[in-house]
């Protein structure tokens, strides 16, 4: 039985703390769950990359400046840091199945 264990970098470190019983069907129900590919996943995860904005509509959105008043959004600024926090946290446990975004 393993207790702890970390990589080298400790990015990760896990210890088992407890075990109990634990019931996993009431965590995951299948009705939501659809089984694709690794590379069906890297597709989507790179589409979303490429255009995180897509999902909503964009002419819907209305932002406005600390005082209150209108302003026009910057949708290039937002896409640009949704894709920085994206780089920045992946770190995936399993490196074989890391997606690398350009």
């Amino acid at each position: 039985m393993i207790i702890k264990i970390s990589d080298e970098k400790l990015d990760y470190d896990f210890e088992l703390i407890q075990i109990r019983d634990f019931k996993w069907k009431e965590l995951y129900t299948d009705k939501f769950q659809k089984k694709i590919t690794w590379e069906d996943f890297k597709k989507l995860q790179k589409n979303f990359y490429n255009e995180p904005l897509s999902m909503i509509n964009t002419s819907e959105i209305t932002s406005y400046d600390e005082s209150g008043n209108k302003i026009k959004t910057n949708f290039k600024e937002m896409t640009g840091n949704i894709q920085k926090r994206i780089r920045e946290k992946n770190n995936p446990i399993e490196l074989n199945h890391k997606v690398e975004y350009k």
